[in-house]
């Protein structure tokens, strides 16, 4: 909002001082810009003349434009992918090679500690893949160790029944989601983890998430691939499945999705989307705005230890009750 601006001050440093920054979408249409500017003209206190004021706003869409084209002229340029269409040829041969080096360095730790040998310790070897049933005992400790209620739907969560090889129908008709629809927006947050099955010769099988809150359907692919890329049965996309939901689960909201390459290899996708669910659910973090600061392979560990430690609450508290209900019996 622009308060208390003094017409006799219009010098270029003034214009900084006196507006706010408002993110811009390169794609709204002329008749949302008119009626933004009309919106600005009426919150311009002591200022009479229309032409200073259109002065005004044509120097701050400048400078806005600017600050847009610079971010995405950094975003654009890297040498491993284009952002919103996930990795390129030389970002999957760094994919694969970097997949080999987490593995092997996974083999020589577990020669050396016996310790990698228990299978609840899967999360904690960098060169593995979470399994469904890891993503679903974390997902399983936030409902438990945290008062924050939201909605999971976990029909897509399996490489049986992976996103890709549903039609749009078949995704509308799954059991969650019919229970879902039938109980109808309680404004409680939506979780949606999705596994993509691999459709490469040497690819490996992939998820992202959907989240839906605060009238916003959130796709995150940790590889920045936008959903429009990623087709499932009978000529549709994820983009169709997340128009639906908008559809469905919000009341005329958005769509956002990121557009940023973060991971560089074939195994932590699903630490990605459970750092992301984590942001999103327990932090509260705003929907729209995703990070563009790839985590370290030491973060990454990190939140693996995390989950262990989350999951292990929920089996010591399992065992306390166990107990006291033995104890009283």
């Amino acid at each position: 909002m622009f308060l208390n601006v003094n017409p006799n001050s219009f010098s270029e440093n003034s214009f900084h001082k006196n507006s706010y920054h408002k993110s811009s979408n390169k794609n709204i249409n002329n008749n949302n810009k008119i009626n933004e500017n009309n919106e600005v003209k009426s919150k311009i206190k002591n200022i009479s003349n229309d032409n200073l004021i259109d002065e005004f706003i044509m120097v701050e869409r400048t400078r806005e434009n600017k600050v847009e084209h610079t971010q995405e002229k950094k975003k654009k340029f890297t040498p491993l992918g284009t952002p919103g269409k996930g990795l390129n040829l030389l970002g999957k041969i760094c994919s694969i090679t970097t997949t080999a080096f987490l593995t092997i360095s996974d083999q020589l730790t577990e020669n050396k500690n016996s310790m990698f040998n228990d299978p609840s310790t899967n999360l904690l070897k960098e060169g593995s893949m979470l399994t469904t049933l890891d993503v679903q005992n974390y997902i399983s400790a936030l409902i438990e160790n945290f008062e924050k209620p939201f909605h999971f739907i976990p029909d897509f969560l399996t490489e049986q029944n992976a996103i890709n090889k549903n039609s749009l129908e078949e995704i509308i008709n799954s059991d969650s989601m019919k229970n879902l629809l039938a109980k109808g927006n309680d404004s409680n947050p939506i979780v949606i983890p999705m596994i993509i099955a691999k459709n490469e010769a040497f690819g490996r099988n992939h998820v992202v998430i959907v989240i839906i809150k605060n009238n916003t359907v959130r796709y995150f692919d940790a590889k920045g691939k936008y959903s429009q890329y990623v087709p499932i049965e009978k000529n549709k996309t994820i983009r169709d499945v997340l128009e639906f939901f908008k559809e469905n689960f919000t009341n005329n909201g958005k769509i956002v999705e990121n557009p940023v390459l973060l991971q560089l290899d074939s195994n932590n996708c699903g630490v990605y989307i459970c750092r992301d669910m984590y942001s999103q659910i327990i932090n509260d973090n705003p929907v729209d705005e995703f990070s563009d600061e790839e985590p370290s392979l030491e973060d990454l560990k990190s939140f693996r230890l995390h989950m262990l430690e989350q999951h292990e609450s929920v089996n010591q508290k399992y065992l306390l009750k166990q107990w006291e209900q033995q104890r009283r019996s």
